[in-house]
């Protein structure tokens, strides 16, 4: 056997490749433990993921048990209302700057060998999509830039005005179509209840839609586009309407014809 000569490749079929990337992918993120960057990385895919880490919320000690937590509203999907967040492109110029902030950003934050060589050099940035959505929860802030890019080693970030979104944590199955990261918090006066949904999804998915249920009412569906296969969603309720915190958050991916492709519930 000769074992100094590789055997011939046979080129495969662009959408073969596509679906072998993404099974990957969703195959990385079934772990709860994994490096800072993991790469997928074959002669098919040509492209290596960035997967931060999930954010897990858990509820304080001095919360009610379960028998005494307040009831969720059950409001069935197809009755609340939905609110587009998107407000469209960003300019070129605010997607480079931005870019490099963030790139900046996580390159301070790293720790040694973290990312492959080359990894964090700003000049390998190669801008994937840039857009703006609503602020929703806020104060004071109209829109959040939203973006993502590719450096050497073909790593993808996902960054939220210039800070870097982890988005492993949601969608862990290995034939999910939307994988993410969520987390809330209390902001603003009066407080309001903010959910944020960090993703990645495969190709087929052209929307991601979230909601919160609370003990009194229910948020409209917040909706926003995916761009470059990823993206950035939010929703606030009013904190009277959660009791302080007791709540669930619904995520969903549709496609272009409406279709529920993925929904989850947490919280």
């Amino acid at each position: 056997m000769n074992l100094t000569t590789p055997p011939p490749v046979e080129p495969l079929d662009p959408d073969y490749a596509t679906d072998v990337q993404h099974d990957l992918v969703r195959r990385v993120r079934k772990k709860r433990r994994v490096p800072a960057w993991t790469p997928v990385l074959a002669a098919a895919c040509g492209i290596a993921v960035i997967v931060a880490g999930g954010v897990f919320i858990s509820r304080s000690n001095n919360e009610p048990s379960p028998a005494g937590r307040p009831t969720i509203v059950q409001v069935p999907a197809g009755t609340s209302p939905t609110q587009s967040l998107d407000l469209g492109p960003a300019s070129g110029n605010e997607a480079s700057v931005a870019a490099v902030a963030c790139l900046a950003k996580e390159a301070a934050a790293a720790k040694p060998n973290q990312y492959p060589g080359g990894s964090l050099d700003p000049a390998t940035i190669q801008l994937k999509s840039a857009r703006w959505i609503k602020a929703l929860g806020l104060p004071g802030r109209e829109r959040q830039l939203v973006q993502s890019f590719m450096t050497a080693n073909y790593v993808w970030f996902l960054c939220v005005d210039g800070k870097a979104e982890p988005y492993q944590g949601v969608g862990d199955g290995a034939t999910d179509d939307v994988v993410g990261s969520w987390s809330w918090s209390n902001v603003g006066s009066p407080s309001v209840l903010r959910a944020t949904f960090a993703f990645r999804s495969l190709a087929i998915v052209t929307r991601v839609e979230l909601r919160i249920r609370g003990t009194e009412g229910a948020s409209p569906w917040s909706v926003v586009s995916v761009a470059d296969r990823g993206g950035y969603v939010t929703a606030v309720l009013p904190d009277a309407q959660a009791r302080h915190g007791s709540a669930k958050v619904d995520i969903r991916g549709l496609d272009k014809t409406g279709k529920v492709l993925f929904e989850k519930t947490v919280g």
